[in-house]
């Protein structure tokens, strides 16, 4: 009988690996099930090459039969029917132990199996359970064989408190094995891709249940108190798995051309100056024609109706083979490089497909599905491999071959210097090629660079763009000598670095009292003082001029202003002398008279 489950414990559902003793409580029901003689008599059926091993093969059919006409009964019993097909593929583990162990040969093997299945199939209430009894491939059987070891184990845990043997030394023996056949198998979650599926569903499923019940009962066994019961190491997750779809575009999409939008810099520049150089060639990894296979399984989300031209389709093609082989592209080359080369690389290619009916990438159909491409593959990837590309969704599509074009600049500067063309006889596709980046290279130092004051370096803000002055294009520009080339009537302006951040000041600034009014700013204040002066005087030549009181104010002063001048003349009628007024009037006229001497 199965031993009791341990307090606060739930024994597990019955499955492939728990062991017969612990899937049925019913071993009594079985050995008195009825129709013995049918069973024997099926099980004569039976035969090997030996006398000795047809009498073992005969014990085990008699056995495994009893077991089916019992679950037989219950098939139409809800409660039950889900157990039978679990018991039946355990007892398909326990036919496939019994003839490995005994040695006997793969093709007997098979022979015995197919016998197994006769004697189902004769038997109407057995007859859909034929197919349950096969040969079990030899890796699995393993990891079937220590997955119902790692129980068996873990069952003599708890019931070995009533056998009165040694108490101590039998558990520290059997939790040694536990532990042991748990690190066998504990990596078992982790599907591979040439493992399958629903096999290792199957055994993960009771390994995870394992784990759970051998955690619930180290902390609460009554039994094995002597013994501490180890942890047990978590095992892997499981691998992500996608379900692989055979995509009815593609062979539509294989065979059609396209014509791509390639710039005038790279047909100008790339041929001869930039393909001589390695580091530009792994570029090269990315374009070949391998994509081109219905093995491509993230794509079926691309609408024929949108990418009429498979524009889309290619190049999540392109997109799905190249970022799932990345990391093996090159063993010299760490993953931050490659996942450099893969994002420009991804970034030419939707430049070139879509610049010329698109301005911005988010205008393009289909983005976020050939987006979510590299997403979900990521997700397969272990830590060290994965790849986190920018997506610059905010970006311009022609932005984002300058973005290719300053990435490839740097990443080739030092090799440009020791280029042999570019001192040969490609000198002045070389000085071409560099007043074109001293273009880019200006429009984007801005955005890139924040340099600060007393600071020699720059802060790089693009990793597409490299702030250190031994990459400024004017560098190569003397170096190649094209100031002293013929027909040299561009010039080339020097782009110095932006205008340098004084730190200390923004630091000391911060640590004053912010004041966010109109007052701290003392040019507001007198602005502000002088206009309301002439506002205030303003108010008052209104009020004086255009108001009932202004007038009435007028008045006084013109009253007070007549009263004055009556009183002024009266003050000066009253001084005159009398008399004055009579002689003032009608003079008589009079000769006026001299006085001189005469000349003696």
């Amino acid at each position: 009988m199965a031993p009791d489950a341990a307090e606060k414990t739930v024994e597990p559902k019955c499955n492939t690996v728990n062991g017969l003793q612990t899937c049925s409580k019913n071993e009594k029901e079985v050995n008195d099930v009825e129709d013995t003689n049918k069973i024997i008599s099926a099980c004569k059926k039976i035969q090997s090459t030996g006398k000795k091993w047809d009498e073992e093969i005969k014990k085990v059919c008699e056995k495994l039969m009893k077991y089916l006409f019992y679950w037989s009964k219950y098939k139409n019993d809800n409660t039950k029917t889900n157990k039978i097909g679990n018991y039946i593929e355990y007892l398909n583990y326990f036919l496939n132990d019994i003839l490995r162990t005994n040695s006997t040969s793969e093709s007997e093997r098979h022979k015995i199996y197919e016998d197994f299945k006769k004697i189902i199939d004769e038997e109407a209430n057995l007859s859909n359970l034929k197919d349950k009894i096969h040969h079990i491939k030899e890796e699995y059987y393993k990891n079937m064989k220590t997955m119902y070891e790692l129980y068996e184990n873990f069952y003599n845990i708890k019931s070995i408190g009533d056998k009165g043997a040694d108490e101590k030394n039998e558990c520290q023996k059997y939790v040694s094995s536990c532990v042991s056949e748990y690190n066998k198998i504990k990596d078992i979650c982790y599907l591979q891709d040439d493992k399958n599926e629903e096999e290792y569903k199957t055994l993960c499923g009771a390994l995870r249940e394992f784990y759970g019940l051998y955690k619930i009962y180290k902390y609460h066994h009554k039994k094995c108190k002597n013994v501490e019961l180890p942890d047990l190491p978590e095992f892997k997750k499981p691998k992500v798995k996608t379900v692989k779809k055979e995509l009815k575009k593609f062979n539509e999409c294989s065979t059609t051309t396209h014509d791509y939008a390639v710039d005038d810099i790279e047909k100008k520049y790339e041929k001869d100056i930039l393909k001589k150089i390695d580091k530009y060639n792994f570029y090269e990894k990315f374009n070949n024609k391998d994509y081109l296979s219905e093995d491509n399984e993230y794509c079926s989300k691309i609408d024929p109706s949108i990418d009429n031209k498979c524009e889309s389709y290619l190049l999540c093609a392109k997109i799905e083979t190249n970022f799932k082989k990345l990391h093996k592209m090159d063993d010299n080359k760490d993953n931050n490089e490659l996942c450099s080369y893969f994002t420009y690389w991804l970034y030419d290619q939707i430049s070139k497909m879509f610049s010329n009916n698109y301005n911005y990438i988010v205008d393009i159909p289909d983005i976020y599905n050939l987006f979510d491409v590299i997403f979900k593959i990521n997700l397969t990837f272990e830590k060290k491999y994965k790849c986190y590309v920018d997506y610059r969704l905010n970006a311009k599509v022609s932005e984002l071959k300058e973005m290719k074009h300053m990435h490839d600049y740097f990443m080739v500067s030092e090799n440009l210097k020791t280029n042999s063309p570019c001192k040969n006889g490609n000198k002045k596709k070389c000085c071409d090629y560099v007043q074109y980046t001293n273009r880019l290279y200006k429009k984007y130092i801005g955005r890139c660079c924040t340099c600060y004051f007393r600071s020699n370096e720059c802060h790089n803000n693009c990793d597409y763009f490299k702030c250190d002055q031994k990459y400024n294009p004017y560098e190569l520009y003397e170096t190649f000598g094209c100031d002293k080339l013929e027909n040299n009537e561009k010039g080339f302006e020097k782009v110095e670095t932006p205008t340098a951040i004084d730190y200390y000041f923004i630091h000391l600034r911060s640590l004053r009292p912010q004041c966010n009014s109109i007052f701290c700013d003392l040019f507001y204040v007198a602005v502000l003082s002088a206009f309301s002066v002439l506002g205030l005087f303003l108010v008052f030549f209104i009020f004086y001029k255009f108001t009932p009181l202004g007038s009435r104010s007028q008045k006084r002063a013109i009253n007070k202003m007549r009263i004055q001048n009556v009183i002024h003349e009266e003050e000066v009628r009253q001084r005159a002398p009398r008399g004055s007024n009579d002689r003032k009037k009608n003079p008589k006229p009079q000769r006026i008279r001299l006085a001189y001497q005469s000349a003696g």
